[in-house]
Formats: structure tokens, sequence, C-alpha cells
């Protein structure tokens, strides 16, 4: 029987040592390298860079220790060895409601060896009663694993909206390459000119310029906006990155933001937004940041090899979309759960709600 070995499960609440972190680091390394894992990321089968996740996940974090009860890993060991035989990660992040904090746990990386998984079920039931208290979020489910959440009554937004914006790049333009990704349909540009877009603004490209930040009411569930969370969204993970900041030239109060990944594929690069909002009514301070990246790359901090931005809406994120721009329908798999006392209010979902961003 496969669940006949006898397990213990602990329970990992406050950042572990160095030791803990190198035993799991390399029993994550040892379970993909055995070839228990689909599809492998890169570095998925070193436990150096899953050293470096583990420090993402909860030493860097500043969300980390911001909740009571807040769980951080359920590790399962062989009750007779105590090797480690499992494990299911949680990233902490930053949610708000009308200005209360709400308490979040991003799932992440839920490995089991095989002659144990009939215990599986026993963490999620320690995960459905963490989920009384915090929002759960998982953005990158197995088959299996959305089997289970949908027993488990969670949420699946299916579907997200992507818009190709085509960048305004000197060099592209020189090579006619914005015109070719125009004409094959990778992209359209967005309306400019901007001049009279958010008067008395400026983009920036280092959060710890930002003075202030307002408080964004009326908007349900949204994610808490901290310089520190933006600076470490913005410095954590694989990959380039970059955060456009749009503030008043005088006070230095945020008026929106983005943060964008760097990908490659097929001879076009593209920055894809991972987060973003504004805090204006309707968002019309969003689309101005995106429109000005767009069109004035290189004062607003883009690199310059990049084509297109690419930016992902689910339904109910933002209130203003770029009307000139029709969208291309993608699936998505995230799943999220809300404690009750969260479950009437509308929540905003963003690309950032998955453990890929933070691998």
């Amino acid at each position: 029987m496969s669940d006949s070995r006898s397990i213990v499960l602990e329970e990992i609440f406050t950042p572990p040592a160095e030791a803990c972190c190198t035993e799991i680091a390399e029993y994550l390394a040892g379970f993909v390298l055995a070839g228990n894992l689909a599809n492998p990321l890169p570095g998925d089968d070193q436990a150096d860079a899953w050293n470096r996740r583990l420090n993402w996940w909860w030493h860097d974090n500043p969300f980390v220790g911001t909740s009571s009860g807040e769980c951080l890993a359920y590790l399962m060991r062989d009750a007779e060895t105590g090797n480690l035989v499992g494990f299911h990660g949680f990233i902490p992040f930053g949610y708000e409601a009308d200005g209360q904090p709400v308490p979040t746990l991003i799932a992440t990386t839920f490995f089991v060896d095989e002659p144990y998984r009939g215990h599986s079920m026993k963490i999620f039931m320690k995960l459905n009663k963490l989920g009384r208290s915090f929002q759960i979020l998982d953005g990158t489910p197995s088959p299996e694993m959305r089997e289970i959440l949908d027993r488990f009554n969670y949420e699946n937004r299916a579907e997200i909206e992507r818009y190709n914006i085509v960048v305004k790049q000197p060099s592209l333009l020189k090579k006619g390459k914005s015109a070719l990704l125009r004409l094959c349909g990778i992209g359209r540009p967005l309306p400019g000119p901007l001049s009279g877009s958010c008067p008395g603004t400026r983009v920036i490209n280092d959060p710890a310029l930002i003075r202030s930040i307002p408080e964004r009411t009326g908007r349900g569930l949204v994610r808490s906006v901290t310089p520190e969370g933006l600076n470490w969204m913005t410095n954590s993970g694989h990959g380039e990155r970059c955060f456009f900041g749009l503030i008043d030239s005088i006070s230095g109060q945020l008026r929106a933001f983005a943060i964008g990944l760097m990908k490659s594929a097929k001879g076009v690069t593209a920055c894809r937004m991972l987060e973003y909002g504004a805090f204006d009514d309707d968002d019309s301070a969003l689309l101005a940041l995106l429109a000005k990246v767009a069109h004035q790359p290189g004062e607003c901090g883009l690199p310059a090899n990049v084509d297109l931005l690419l930016w992902s809406v689910f339904e109910g994120a933002v209130k203003a979309k770029p009307a000139s721009l029709k969208p291309e329908i993608r699936e998505s798999t995230l799943y999220f759960k809300l404690p009750d006392q969260w479950k009437d209010r509308p929540k905003a979902c963003l690309p950032c709600e998955g453990d890929l961003v933070l691998l």
C-alpha cells in the first residue's frame, strides 16, 4: 500500500535556519533529478537554485511575519528514519481590503515521494484549516491538483485577456521591426501622443523614490503596495525585471505602477507585466503609464531590446482598458479561496498570483 509507511508532519512558522533550508533544497532538487516532475524549469534540479528561492520566499520577503498563525511550509518526514519525503511551501503576500490587512499565502512546490503519497490528504486537511483565516492562492496547479482544489471549493479564474503592445524603440523603427510585428498580428501600438496624459508626473525605476502611496478604498481585495514590497518583487525570481512607477513630480506620490519580466522567444523580446495597479478612480493613470513606457521607452527605463509589452488582465482587475486594442483570450489556472469574512468582497486578480514569478 502506498500509505503503509508512517509519517510525521512538521509545520514551519518562521524562516528556518540555514541547515534546514539546505536540507529542503537538496530534497527538492533530488526529487526533480529522480524524474518525478513532469515539466521541470531551469534550475529545478539544482539545490543552489532552490536555496535562492527559499531566501526569496522567506528571508527576503517583507510580508513574512505580518500575519498571526502564518505557515511557511509543511514538511513530511518518514517516522522511522526522519528523512524528508514531502514538502509543501507557502509564500506570504500582502493584501488588503479598504485598509484592512487580508492574510494571504501563495501555495508552491507540492512534492511527495511516491511511497508516501497516500498521506498527501493529511496536508490538504491542514491547508483547509489554514484557509479559514488566510486567503490561499494557487496559480500553477497540476491537473490532479485542480481536481482536489475543485473538491475543496476553490474558485478558478479560467480566462485572462492579454494585450500585446508594440514598443516604439528607435532601433526597431529603423529596422522596420515594429511594422513587421503589427503586420504579423503579434501586437498593436497604443494611441499617442501622450503630452496631455497625467500632466505633472514622471516615471521612476526605483521604488525608493516613492514618497507616499494613497489608500485604495472601495476596490475589494487588492495587493498591499509598499516600497519594500515593490522592491522585493522587482528583485526576486529569475530573469531581468523592471519597475515602472508613475509619480507626481512635486510630491512624489505614487499614481500607478507596473513590474515587468523580460522574456525572449523566436526573435521577439517582450516585457511581461507581472504586477500593476493605479490609485485613481478609473485606472486611467495605469493606461497612461503603459503608454508612456511604450512611446518613450528610453526615458522610462525600458531595455532597448524590448519589442512588446505584454499586459494580461483578469476580469474585474482594472476599470480602464485600451479600447483600440483587441486582446487575446488565454487560459488561466489561477485558483484561490477566501476566508468566510472576505467572501463578499470582489477580488482583483493579477498575473503575479502564482509561484512561477518567484522561481
